[in-house]
C-alpha cells in the first residue's frame, strides 16, 4: 500500500465522528509498521480522545511505535484544549515519521504541530490527499478561516418555482422519501434555523430522527419578536430565538437580543461564531432564506424541485446567483441539486 491508500483509510475512519465532534474537526489516524496497519483511531466525540491517542493507545507492544509511520488526516494539535497536545504524545511515543493530509487552520495549531514534530527530529510528510481532507471538514475550515459558521440552505419548490402556498399553510412538497436525506443534513450541523413565519405555522422540531447523535439546536430568526415560544419550553430540545428586542432564558429556551439583526444577517453569523457554532442549516421560510443568501452568508444550497407539481400562485423560491451545481440526485417525486458558492 502507498501513502495515499493509508490516508484514504484515515479519512474513512474520520467520517465516523460526523455530527459528534462539532465544533472540532473529523480526524482519522492509522499506524503502519512494515507495511501493515497495526492500529487505527478516529476522533469519536467533542471532548473525547483525539484520533492520534486513540490509535497509539491500542498498540500493546510500544516498541513497534519506534519503527512505525503515523498517518493522520489533519495536523496534530499543539495546544491544551479538552485534551493534551497530540504532537507531544507522538514525540513521547518516539514515532519516527508522520504523514499529514493538511495543516490545521485553527490559529492555535496552524503549523505549530508540524514544527514541534520537526524540532523533535521526526520526519514529516505533508499534503497527501489534501483535497480530500479539506472536503472532509468544510465546517471547521470555514469557521477558522472566515470566522463564521458554515451555512447550508435547504428548500423544496414546485416545478414552476413556488416554495409555499398563499395563504401560508403547512405543505410538504418534496415527497416523503426525502426526509431521511434532510435529517442527515440536520445530523451534521450544530443548529437548524427557520424564520418566525415557519415557526408559527409548523412549530417544527428541526431534529434528526433517523441517524443518532447529538441533536442540533433549534433556532428561530425573529427580529421583531413576533413568535409564540411557550411551546418551545419543553425541557427537551434546546431552542435559540434571535431578536432585536428581547432577552430571556427559561429552561431550554434562550432568547437573544442582537441589535441590527433584521437588516444584517451577518450580525447572527458573528454571534454564532462567538458561541462556537461552526455550522447551521437554514430550512425556511422564503424570506429568511433569501435574506441570508443575499447577505452572502450561505455556503451551500440543497434544492428539491418537484417534477410535476404546479401551483397557480404562492411564495417564489429564493433567487440565487454565484452558485454552481456540484451534485444531482433523483428521489421518487423530486430532483435534488446541491449548489456551492463559486
Amino acid at each position: 500500500m502507498k501513502h495515499i491508500d493509508y490516508m484514504k483509510r484515515c479519512i474513512h475512519l474520520a467520517l465516523q465522528g460526523q455530527g459528534w465532534v462539532n465544533p472540532n474537526p473529523m480526524v482519522g489516524a492509522v499506524l503502519v509498521h512494515n507495511d501493515n496497519i497495526i492500529s487505527e483511531g478516529y476522533h469519536i466525540a467533542f471532548g473525547k480522545s483525539h484520533a492520534e491517542p486513540e490509535a497509539i493507545s491500542k498498540v500493546k507492544n510500544t516498541q513497534l511505535l519506534q519503527e512505525s509511520t503515523l498517518y493522520v488526516s489533519l495536523e496534530p494539535c499543539a495546544h491544551f484544549g479538552k485534551t493534551p497536545p497530540c504532537a507531544n504524545l507522538i514525540i513521547n511515543s518516539k514515532i519516527p515519521r508522520v504523514v499529514i493530509a493538511m495543516r490545521d487552520p485553527n490559529p492555535q495549531v496552524a503549523g505549530k504541530g508540524v514544527q514541534l514534530l520537526k524540532d523533535a527530529g521526526i520526519e514529516v510528510i505533508e499534503g497527501v490527499c489534501q483535497s480530500e481532507a479539506r472536503a472532509l471538514n468544510p465546517f471547521f475550515i470555514e469557521f477558522h478561516t472566515n470566522k463564521k459558521p458554515y451555512v447550508l440552505a435547504k428548500w423544496a419548490e414546485t416545478l414552476n418555482g413556488f416554495i409555499a402556498p398563499l395563504p401560508k399553510k403547512e405543505v410538504f412538497i418534496s415527497g416523503s422519501d426525502t426526509r431521511i436525506y434532510t435529517h442527515s443534513l440536520r445530523q451534521k450541523v450544530m443548529g437548524v434555523l427557520v424564520g418566525v413565519g415557519t415557526w408559527e405555522i409548523d412549530t417544527p422540531a428541526l431534529s434528526d430522527r433517523y441517524h443518532g447523535g447529538p441533536q442540533p439546536i433549534r433556532m428561530v430568526f425573529d427580529p421583531h419578536f413576533k413568535g409564540n415560544y411557550i411551546r418551545a419550553v419543553d425541557g427537551d430540545l434546546q431552542t435559540w430565538v434571535f431578536t432585536e428586542l428581547h432577552e430571556e432564558t427559561k429552561q431550554n429556551l434562550h432568547i437573544f437580543a442582537l441589535p441590527g439583526l433584521k437588516n444584517n444577517p451577518n450580525v447572527l453569523m458573528d454571534f454564532l461564531y462567538e458561541k462556537q457554532i461552526n455550522s447551521i442549516l437554514i430550512e425556511g421560510g422564503a424570506t429568511t432564506l433569501e435574506n441570508f443568501i443575499n447577505a452572502g452568508c450561505v455556503n451551500e444550497i440543497h434544492r428539491f424541485k418537484h417534477r410535476s407539481l404546479l401551483w397557480d400562485n404562492g411564495l417564489k423560491a429564493p433567487d440565487f446567483e454565484g452558485y454552481i451545481p456540484t451534485e444531482i440526485r433523483a428521489f421518487e417525486q423530486s430532483d435534488l441539486t446541491v449548489y456551492a458558492i463559486s
